[in-house]
């Protein structure tokens, strides 16, 4: 998940594929901002949804790269550009539909590379409702940084 600077949310989707890649699977979810913690909470839950609905058919990484129809839709020439100023967070679940159980790992977004884990910011929940799990996204963002 990712806040840009003006507050705009996108939720990229990442599933593996057969051979062991993990890609963005499909455009990400967007949301206007992180206020609303009841549709945050099943956005987030629509991504995890999707994203362990099936393994992607295999894919060659040096000849068909993920993520160039995102960063077209994104009006961005590459993944620093659409990442600067940008915080995020990684949210994992293995679920078929309602995770039991949800990790967050907060981001220090520095720049040109891809970020650090802030390791001391990761936390779990015990999945109770979406509003639960929008609360916890938004702790969890409070808690990424950006250079």
């Amino acid at each position: 998940m990712i806040l840009k600077p003006k507050g705009m949310v996108f939720i990229d989707v990442h599933s593996d594929t057969l051979n062991g890649f993990s890609i963005t699977d499909g455009p990400p979810l967007t949301l206007p901002s992180l206020d609303d913690a009841d549709v945050l909470g099943a956005t987030v839950l629509e991504a995890l949804s999707r994203s362990n609905r099936q393994f992607l058919p295999a894919r060659n990484m040096r000849t068909d790269p993920p993520g160039g129809e995102v960063l077209e839709m994104r009006k961005a020439k590459s993944w620093s550009e659409y990442l600067r100023h940008a915080r995020y967070v990684r949210i994992y679940a293995s679920c078929a539909d309602i995770p039991t159980v949800v990790a967050f790992q907060p981001y220090h977004n520095m720049g040109r590379s891809r970020g650090q884990a802030i390791s001391e910011a990761k936390f779990t929940i015990a999945y109770e409702s979406p509003e639960q799990l929008g609360r916890a996204v938004q702790a969890a963002m409070a808690k990424a940084t950006t250079v």
